[in-house]
């Protein structure tokens, strides 16, 4: 992925966290006309940063195999979209149930 031009690695110490209104103003526009009568600029903004695996795809599983060690993340991005999913999908194995869909394409050891 490396030499996707969607993928960039950065130091999360380093990256320029401020908002200026190129980051708002199609919002702004779009509030403007499809809702008038609410004030179209932001009262606050905050940055966020995406994180993403190298294979664009969830990272859920027991890293090493270890039965103490549950993770969830990456494709933050998207994720949010399919929480309720991971959610039981990561309780369940936090459980010992089988899931309901196959997750070893998530698997955190493919990077090892």
């Amino acid at each position: 992925p490396e030499d996707d031009p969607h993928y960039t690695l950065v130091n999360p110490d380093e990256v320029d966290r401020s908002i200026s209104p190129a980051d708002y103003t199609l919002v702004s526009e779009l509030v403007s006309r499809y809702l008038p009568g609410l004030q179209p600029e932001p009262t606050s903004a905050a940055p966020c940063m995406i994180t993403r695996s190298p294979d664009m795809q969830f990272i859920l599983g027991r890293p090493g195999n270890d039965p103490r060690l549950l993770v969830g993340g990456g494709d933050s991005g998207h994720a949010f979209k399919h929480a309720s999913g991971l959610g039981e999908a990561l309780a369940q194995m936090a459980v010992g149930e089988p899931t309901y869909t196959d997750f070893t394409f998530t698997d955190p050891n493919r990077f090892l």
